[in-house]
């Protein structure tokens, strides 16, 4: 089903020879895109749909949004460069890749947060791809066998809900276990990157993060209301035991004034009492 090897070049020099086009028209640009759809569903037997296409006149290229019919989170593009006449499409790839992630590694935890939420997760910077792997036990133990790990884990998520106490805590448990999760394999470099959102009614996460935000009648600042950065260093086993110690690092933006959750006392206190209940909820049911 995926491309590899001298597969790869013969599609790309099947699909150049697609390529001669000397006008831009919206016609033109739709038969090359239909001629490149039936040429990648024939590589890679799979449906895919034409999300977009547009002439890039700096490039002189054509640029070809794709996505899987039956899985539209999986999007990549295709250039058609009028000059050379090839085409390339490395992104679909990287978009299985970034799939998998979300859906293994990510998706449990923000789950647990909140059901209206958007984002991805990312591995990047050589072996093992998560492309190459059916299952997460078999890429979770090729991560754990891998020794010299010089990967790189990111994720982008953007979250919808209400900051409520009880909501907080959920955010810091789940991310700071999602953050021990991610740090167990050793990456060489963790980046998270968690906003959340107070939507109105009938707008969800992955509308709001996927299209234009001028296009809304309210602006960013009116519903971002927090944001949660963590990286390497913050997750080290060493320098962190509890969910409450990322409260330095959860940002809150009321009445257009930003302070980090200790500093708001009133918000900040809520949140130590509730946590510290669920603490020793949790530790009174070992027993």
């Amino acid at each position: 089903m995926r491309l590899f090897g001298t597969k790869f070049f013969s599609l790309v020099f099947i699909l150049s020879m697609l390529v001669s086009c000397s006008t831009v028209s919206k016609s033109k640009m739709d038969e090359v895109a239909q001629r490149v759809k039936q040429q990648l569903e024939d590589v890679y037997h799979q449906k895919f749909t034409v999300k977009d296409v547009k002439y890039m006149p700096l490039d002189n290229a054509y640029k070809i949004e794709f996505y899987e019919t039956d899985n539209p989170d999986i999007s990549f593009y295709t250039k058609v460069d009028r000059n050379t006449n090839n085409v390339t499409f490395d992104t679909y790839n990287e978009s299985i890749s970034n799939d998998k992630v979300t859906k293994w590694m990510v998706e449990p935890y923000i789950d647990k947060i909140s059901n209206d939420w958007f984002g991805y997760g990312d591995i990047s910077g050589g072996d093992p791809d998560p492309i190459n792997y059916d299952t997460l036990k078999d890429y979770e133990n090729a991560l754990s066998s891998n020794k010299k790990n010089a990967l790189s884990f990111g994720a982008e998520i953007s979250i919808n809900m209400k900051i409520t106490p009880q909501n907080v805590v959920n955010l810091l448990i789940y991310i700071y276990q999602f953050g021990k999760y991610v740090n167990s394999y050793n990456f060489k470099y963790i980046d998270l990157n968690v906003k959340v959102y107070t939507l109105p009614d009938g707008v969800t996460a992955q509308e709001y993060s996927s299209s234009d935000k001028d296009t809304y009648d309210f602006k960013k600042q009116d519903v971002l209301k927090a944001t949660l950065k963590v990286s390497t260093k913050d997750i080290d086993s060493y320098k962190m035991s509890s969910p409450m110690d990322l409260a330095k690092y959860l940002n809150i933006y009321k009445d257009n004034k930003e302070s980090t959750l200790i500093n708001d006392k009133p918000l900040y206190s809520k949140v130590q009492y509730l946590y510290y209940s669920w603490e020793r909820k949790k530790f009174n049911n070992m027993f």
